[in-house]
């Protein structure tokens, strides 16, 4: 059913009744069942959100994107907000580019140059909880919209699901504060649904917009959302509702376009989708389809379940919830970084359609007590692992040991004391590039970084993927001081020392390699 589609008064519902006479049967004894489980709900969804927080602080590293982000703020602040010519790599193309995520870098600086890198690690964890919030939000005005009883559970299960789903895409990056907004205008599309279509906070999904696309390329699926309300309500022929979500959908579209990059952005976009090899190839881990691997197959298989429990319960659901679980369907066969998209757009469904789940459990009160007592203790163990003033960087990204990720930050050290720049040049591989070229600064440029876009299809062919005789022929032709590389699985470290190259420093993490006609400079 749509809702609107019967213009008839809609009675209150028995669960509605229900609710009420448990509300307004209160005894001295203290809270109904209805409030117990509602504080059992809250300190679950605590829980997460506290998991969520506490991945940035206990087990990951800063996002290896985090860095050219960082030097492309710089980049901004003394080239003013437009395209810029990159000096961070040798061989990138010459052409101007488009920074579209420009505001969100600049925010990224902002906090770094207040903060450093304890302060990013902080604003990371607070939008990853509020990720989880969110989405958590969602499911719960998905269920008001037509109340049912004990959904509490499912929702806890299906954001606990969403962000297992999230969390190995969300760092210190423009995406993750992109996903957090996209989840906001969702929330409000939901919340005006539950309203019958009448709330005016509704409108704030404009600004938003606008906000939103200098942030990330994310805001071109907004006029989507909004669309399928707009099919839902002309499929039923509710007019008023067609007419009030095609103003908000041209609304939200004219919003998309106020950046100063509005040209870049869309040939960025059009580049990505057409003609990135990288996009397209096996190196980028979030670019592989998301079923990829065997924690792909096992998600896979729950979606399905979770699927078929839709449509048993298919008379529960709105024609709304089914285009919007359609829509991220196809982006998460897509590329594999559109999981929390997916997990966004098919909470409304999945939460109405899950009914294996009481929500008795939640009314236990040793169960709450003992949830108290794992998030009390989950902030102190947070807390205790956030890194101390005076902590240092190298230290604390490297901590979990060497064949974690992490960077090169003894190597870095090793070719700013001993080695003296003659071209100015870094060979490095794809993961570090970032570090390199924001730990050099301006003394040296890399060779590669994450910014794909940048570089020609004929380049990542010579340097990933291409056979192993035109990379050597590829790497023999270029001239650098040094090369950065890690010590295990390097794909260029082999071909380099064939070619003379000569081992200068080498730790359990990275090596640096000197070309045949450099010495080690004594610093001493």
């Amino acid at each position: 059913m749509w809702p609107l589609a019967d213009k008839r008064e809609v009675k209150t519902s028995d669960v509605e009744q229900s609710s009420r006479g448990i509300r307004q049967g209160r005894t001295q004894r203290g809270c109904t069942r209805q409030d117990r489980t509602q504080q059992g709900f809250v300190l679950l969804i605590a829980l997460l959100a506290l998991a969520a927080a506490g991945k940035a602080i206990l087990y990951d590293t800063l996002d290896p994107d985090c860095f050219w982000h960082l030097r492309v703020a710089q980049a901004l602040h003394q080239q003013g907000i437009g395209p810029l010519v990159d000096d961070l790599s040798f061989a990138s193309t010459r052409r101007p580019w488009t920074p579209y995520s420009w505001l969100a870098e600049l925010g990224m600086k902002a906090v770094w140059d207040l903060g450093g890198y304890r302060l990013a690690l902080a604003a990371q964890a607070v939008v990853q909880a509020g990720i989880v919030v969110v989405l958590a939000m969602i499911g719960r005005e998905a269920v008001n919209h037509r109340p049912v009883r004990d959904r509490h559970l499912a929702i806890v299960l299906l954001s606990a699901l969403g962000m297992a789903m999230m969390i190995p895409y969300l760092s210190f990056r423009p995406a993750t504060l992109a996903i957090l907004m996209l989840e906001i205008i969702f929330w409000l599309i939901v919340r005006d649904r539950r309203m019958n279509w009448k709330s005016k906070l509704i409108w704030a999904a404009v600004p938003l917009t606008a906000l939103l696309t200098n942030v990330h390329l994310y805001v071109v699926f907004v006029p989507a959302i909004c669309c399928v309300v707009v099919a839902g309500a002309v499929w039923h022929r509710q007019w008023p509702l067609a007419r009030r979500y095609g103003l908000l959908t041209v609304a939200c579209g004219l919003s998309g376009l106020l950046t100063p990059m509005l040209k870049g952005t869309i040939q960025a976009a059009w580049f990505y989708q057409q003609a990135d090899a990288m996009v397209d190839g096996p190196i980028i881990a979030e670019m592989r389809p998301f079923l990829d691997g065997r924690g792909g197959l096992i998600f896979g298989a729950i979606i399905l379940l979770l699927m078929a429990s839709a449509w048993r319960n298919r008379s529960q659901l709105d024609l709304s919830d089914w285009l919007w679980m359609g829509l991220g369907c196809v982006l998460l066969l897509r590329l594999g970084r559109f999981a929390p998209l997916f997990a966004i757009l098919t909470m409304p469904a999945w939460v109405r359609g899950l009914t294996l789940f009481s929500d008795r459990v939640l009314d236990r009160p040793a169960l709450r007590w003992a949830l108290a007592g794992v998030l009390l203790i989950g902030c102190v163990r947070v807390g205790l692992a956030y890194p101390r003033t005076g902590d240092g960087m190298d230290q604390w990204v490297n901590r979990h040991g060497p064949d974690t990720p992490g960077y090169p930050t003894s190597a870095a050290q090793f070719v700013q004391d001993h080695v003296h720049p003659r071209t100015g040049h870094l060979i490095n591989e794809f993961t570090w590039g970032g570090y390199l070229a924001w730990r050099f600064g301006g003394q040296y440029q890399v060779l590669l970084d994450g910014r794909t876009q940048l570089y020609s299809q004929e380049f990542w062919r010579m340097a990933y993927l291409g056979d192993q005789a035109s990379r050597s022929r590829w790497l023999s032709s270029i001239a650098a001081d040094a090369a950065v590389l890690p010590s295990q699985r390097s794909a260029f470290a082999p071909i380099l020392i064939k070619q003379g190259w000569t081992i200068a420093y080498r730790d359990p993490r990275a090596q640096v390699l000197l070309p045949p006609s450099a010495r080690v400079a004594d610093t001493n």
